[in-house]
Formats: structure tokens, C-alpha cells, sequence
């Protein structure tokens, strides 16, 4: 069936599921220095777990979630992962204790690990070409929207209590019931008609392509140190005078709408830039850093943030239309895994990522930000100088976009 006209609702559910993962840090992020105040008695270091430990747990969740897809629709387990998300968040509003929130905040990434890499993938086996980038680029785009919105309301309703800003979890019950109305059952992959034609044309199982690995490392790597901001912004707004948890909530949204502006015309940036969005990505990265660290003025701030934004939407859409590109039909699923599993094992590192670097350069969080500009900058220069010495081999990786749709 040809998706690229009409089917609004198939498409407007496929790029909210796709926000899981964004929705839940931009909720998260501003309420930590309120979250702190609540519990001044517990351990300090669960605070980070808060962000770190379901991190963690996506990846298990990730692995799970392709292996299931062999034997359930997408579909359903779409579902399942959804309402895991919008449960466990909605009930971390009710932790009477830090560890209680951390366990919340764990299960609720059982869920997002679950759903993350179904809507990409249905989005990679539905749509090729020009059209499946402007999709991918879409899902940072609606992430962005919702990120936005939950920055700004919940930043402003944790003013009076960190609570009431968990219990906006409770809307992502809408995306469940469009989940069940707008999407198709895709039957289990190893039931999967067109899969089933991939593997008997190839003649042998098809297997991951050097490319597939290399994206999933450059995105741990990229991951682990761009996150070290989200461990810190909040405290570091309302520890130097800047602002509270609402102009904590209000950087969060800036920083997603950039990334919304950027992402609308990913599409076209990826058709001129190609590769080298990459570079791009990575030089926007080492500017919020280095923004940040001379800040002495919230307004600056939201100017880092805007580079922070335009930087992962950059990135992220790149990174997936790669691995979809590179990948045989019947790994995509696996592949947009493999690259989401990277995505939240980067996270994960950069909780302590964030506590090595600050060691070493022993001093404040302004050096911090600046140590990890410079670490940007040396990793841009090192993407330039890869992909013009390999540009000449692009031609030689085969593409695998069987089976799609022409958009």
C-alpha cells in the first residue's frame, strides 16, 4: 500500500510514539532541582539515576523489543510499551521517597525501550527514499512539539510541586487509543510476507553491514558526552542566580524548538549536506558548550540551548536514515534497534561521563561545559577528515531499500 499521500492518522500516531524517549527527559530535566529539595535526606547520587537508570534499562527493553517483533505485530507491541510509559510515569507523581521515583522512573523505561525502535522502523519499512528521511526528520520534529509543551507546562507546575507535573503523563493515554484505531496489524516478522522474499532472493540470511555498527558506535560516543548538560542544566541555572525550575523548563523548550525548526527542513539539509550533516551536528554541539560555559545571563543560556536543539536534530535523523539506508529489510527492525540500544548505553555513560570529566578538570560547572566544547570541536574535526578520505567507498555500500514504497 502506497503511504506517502493521505493516511494522516497512521502517520500523526507513528510520529508521536516516536517521542517517548525525548518526552520523558523534557519532562524530567526541569524538575530536578525541585525533585532535590523534596527529598534533601536520600542519597544525592540517585537524583542522576533518575535520568541514568532508565538509560539503562532501554537497552534490555531495545534487545527484547526486536526479538518480539519476530513473533508479534509491531502493532501490539507498540501498545504495550505505551501504556508501560504513560503508567509508570503517572505513577512516579505518587513516590513518597527518591528510590520510589528512581523504580517509577526504571519501569517507565522498560516501556520506552519497548516502543522506541518500532515507530523508526515501521516508518523504515513502509517509506523509502527522500520520503522515509522527511519522516524520520518529522519524528524529532513532533518530538519537539511535545517537548516544548511539557517543558513549558510541567517547568511552570513544578513552581508548586514537582507532582503535578508527573501527572501529564495521563494524555499519552489519547496516543494509545489512536495507536489502536489508526495503526495496520504488520504481521510478525517471521511471518512477514516480503521479508520472507528478501531472505529466499538473497540465497542466505542477511547479516549487518560495517556501516550499521559504525553509526550505533559514533551515536554511543556522541551520546555519552552531549547528555552531560541534561545532568546539569537545572542545577546549574538555579545554583548560579540565573532562574528557577520554570526558567529550567523554559531552556528545555527553547532547546526543543530549535531542534523542531531544524528538523522541518532536515530533509533538504541531508540532500545537499549529505554526510557531512554530521559535521554540522557536532560544531552546533561544541557551540552550546562553549555558550553555556561564559553564560552569566539566563538569555544566553536559551542561545546554547538553541545550538543544543538545532545539534541533536542534526544527528539523530541523520544517524537513523543511515542505518535504514544500509540495512536489508529483514534487519531493519534489528538494525533500528541496535542504533536505539546505542542511544540510550550513550546516556547512560554520560551520568558518569559527566563526573570524569568534572574530576579532571577539577574545577566548576562552567569548566565542565567548556572541557566538553573542546571535545566537540576535536570530534567534528576528526568527522570531516573520516568521511572525505572514505567518500570515494560510499558508492560501494549497497543500499537495501527492498520492498518499499517509492515515496
Amino acid at each position: 500500500m502506497e503511504y506517502t499521500k493521505g493516511h494522516i492518522g497512521l502517520k500523526s500516531s507513528l510520529l508521536v510514539s516516536a517521542t517517548f524517549g525525548m518526552a520523558a527527559s523534557a519532562l524530567m530535566i526541569p524538575l530536578l532541582g525541585n525533585v532535590a529539595a523534596a527529598f534533601p535526606n536520600d542519597n544525592p547520587t540517585l537524583l542522576n539515576q533518575t535520568i541514568a537508570l532508565p538509560s539503562l534499562l532501554y537497552i534490555p527493553a531495545i534487545l527484547l523489543s526486536g526479538y518480539l517483533a519476530k513473533f508479534i505485530s509491531k502493532k501490539y507491541l507498540l501498545i504495550i510499551g505505551s501504556i508501560i510509559f504513560a503508567a509508570a510515569g503517572f505513577a512516579g507523581g505518587f513516590a513518597s521517597s527518591l528510590m520510589m521515583l528512581v523504580v517509577c522512573r526504571a519501569i517507565q523505561g522498560i516501556g520506552i525501550g519497548l516502543a522506541y525502535p518500532l515507530a523508526p522502523a515501521i516508518i523504515s519499512h513502509i517509506f523509502s527514499g527522500e520520503y522515509r528521511a522527511k519522516m524520520l526528520g518529522w519524528t524529532q520534529t513532533v518530538g519537539c512539539v511535545v517537548s516544548v509543551v511539557l517543558g513549558l507546562v510541567c517547568g511552570y507546575a513544578a513552581v508548586a510541586s514537582w507532582r503535578y507535573a508527573m501527572y501529564f503523563y495521563a494524555v499519552f493515554a489519547i496516543l494509545v487509543i489512536m495507536q489502536f484505531i489508526f495503526l495496520p496489524v504488520f504481521p510478525p516478522e517471521n511471518k512477514d510476507e516480503s521479508i520472507a522474499k528478501v531472505n529466499k532472493a538473497d540465497g542466505e540470511k542477511p547479516k549487518f553491514g560495517y556501516p550499521v555498527y559504525l553509526a550505533a558506535l559514533a551515536m554511543m560516543v556522541f551520546m555519552s558526552v552531549a547528555m552531560i548538560v541534561l545532568y546539569n542544566l537545572a542545577i546549574f541555572i538555579m545554583n548560579e542566580g540565573l532562574g528557577t525550575a520554570a526558567e529550567a523548563g523554559m531552556a528545555s523548550s527553547i532547546n526543543t524548538l530549535a531542534g523542531f525548526l531544524v528538523s522541518l527542513v532536515f530533509g533538504y539539509n541531508f540532500k545537499f549536506l549529505k554526510r557531512y550533516v554530521s559535521v554540522l551536528g557536532l560544531i552546533l554541539m561544541a557551540l552550546c558548550y562553549l555558550i553555556l560555559s561564559g553564560a552569566h545571563s539566563i538569555a544566553v543560556v536559551y542561545v546554547g540551548m538553541i545550538c543544543l536543539g538545532a545539534s541533536m536534530n542534526c544527528i539523530f535523523p541523520y544517524l537513523f536514515t543511515r542505518v535504514a539506508q544500509v540495512s536489508a529489510k529483514p534487519l531493519k527492525t534489528m538494525s533500528v534497534s541496535f542504533l536505539s540500544m546505542a542511544i540510550y548505553l550513550g546516556q547512560w555513560i554520560s551520568g558518569y561521563t559527566s563526573v570524569w570529566i568534572a574530576q579532571a578538570v577539577g574545577g566548576t560547572t562552567r569548566q565542565l561545559f567548556s572541557t566538553t566544547g573542546f571535545i566537540f570541536i576535536g570530534m567534528a574535526v576528526i568527522a570531516a577528515i573520516f568521511i572525505a578520505m572514505t567518500q570515494k567507498n560510499e558508492s560501494k555500500i549497497v543500499v537495501l531499500d527492498t520492498d518499499a514504497p517509492a515515496a
